[in-house]
């Protein structure tokens, strides 16, 4: 009878502490777990937008569709920094601070943890938008070339984003 009690006694703390809510809702929206703070929106203030839109440079990264055998899908790096594997008929986009900005690419089968190799240096000014295309190559590696901006019409309306990874560019600018 006594260790039913202890038994059942264990077996109450053990759901009550399951029950304690892992995040503490803090205001509107707003999550807490121990000192980490998160909000999931945030208001956008249209001034800061638009003061953003015209210091950094806007980068969009396309890939046509093609038969293509696995692992091929094309890892993009801006200035060393993991961007993106952009697979056939997607397109990425990102923003960067303006002036040298470094475009690499190279096919994940290569196996290739060198993010600045076959990088291409392009001169890029704020508040501008600039169009790549990538395409790997017969001799296994790839190619960018810049788009203007009525070739990028035509890629854009043959293709998807793809936003599934998470970047490791850093567009914040040094003030």
């Amino acid at each position: 009878m006594k260790i039913k009690k202890e038994i059942l006694g264990l077996l109450t703390c053990l759901l009550l502490a399951a029950c304690v809510p892992a995040t503490n809702i803090v205001g509107q929206e707003v999550r807490k777990v121990g000192p980490a703070e998160w909000a999931k929106l945030k208001n956008q203030n249209d001034n800061d937008k638009e003061q953003a839109e015209n210091q950094l440079s806007n980068i969009y990264i396309f890939r046509p569709q093609e038969n293509v055998p696995l692992e091929t899908s094309v890892n993009l790096a801006i200035n060393g920094r993991y961007l993106i594997s952009l697979q056939p008929g997607n397109y990425t986009y990102t923003q960067s601070c303006p002036g040298v900005v470094n475009i690499s690419n190279v096919i994940t089968g290569k196996k290739s943890n060198d993010l600045f190799r076959e990088s291409t240096a392009y001169t890029m000014q704020p508040g501008e938008t600039y169009y790549f295309e990538v395409q790997p190559q017969p001799t296994g590696n790839t190619a960018i070339r810049q788009l203007s901006e009525n070739e990028a019409k035509n890629s854009f309306n043959m293709s998807k984003l793809q936003n599934h990874q998470v970047s490791r560019v850093v567009p914040h600018c040094a003030q």
